[in-house]
């Protein structure tokens, strides 16, 4: 249990009322494009809930990290990669032995983590059409790949990736449709939201 299973858990019983008030027959069709306010009005609202709560696991993963001695003077990143359960896979340690050397990097990269993480919970008061979603988008997936690579989390890259999705790419708009991406038209989807 990595984390990655009660992030999965709580996202997906928070989908449960999006799915059911779908009008679509399957996920393969495109966006909805016949508005029902009942249902828009709880799709948005839980989609609001779920971009509250990956905000709050995001803001609680940085204030939690406060008061601890190994996080607020830099060192927690050398521990964590030098651990015996947790740290850097065998395959990965030369490459990362030049940085764990220089306590200024080490510094650098633990504080770099708490600056990401509330910058991650500061995004839910972002405009939707934010340039920035999309960077710290992109830099949220990024670190839960480090993440996958360094410590071999890779339920909880999933999770969090989905998190991302939901909190910094999915938008709703004053009881109109919920505009999830469908698998079908996911390219598509990805070129409207990154293209600019």
């Amino acid at each position: 249990m990595d984390g990655g299973d009660h992030i999965t858990s709580v996202l997906t019983f928070l989908l449960i009322p999006i799915t059911i008030t779908d009008n679509r027959k399957n996920h393969w069709i495109g966006e909805i494009h016949k508005s029902n306010t009942l249902s828009s009005t709880i799709s948005n609202a839980f989609l609001f809930l779920i971009k509250i709560q990956v905000c709050a696991i995001y803001f609680h993963a940085f204030v939690g990290k406060i008061p601890i001695d190994e996080w607020s003077n830099g060192t927690a990143t050398y521990y964590w990669l030098t651990h015996e359960h947790f740290g850097i896979n065998e395959i990965f340690r030369p490459l990362f032995i030049f940085i764990l050397s220089k306590s200024f990097l080490v510094s650098i990269i633990t504080w770099g983590i708490l600056v990401l993480e509330f910058l991650l919970s500061a995004c839910i008061i972002l405009d939707k059409k934010s340039k920035t979603k999309k960077i710290m988008f992109i830099l949220g997936v990024f670190f839960h790949f480090l993440i996958l690579i360094i410590h071999g989390l890779f339920t909880f890259f999933f999770a969090a990736t989905a998190g991302l999705v939901l909190y910094l790419l999915s938008d709703y708009s004053s009881l109109k449709n919920i505009t999830l991406p469908s698998s079908y038209y996911y390219g598509k989807w990805i070129k409207r939201n990154f293209s600019n």
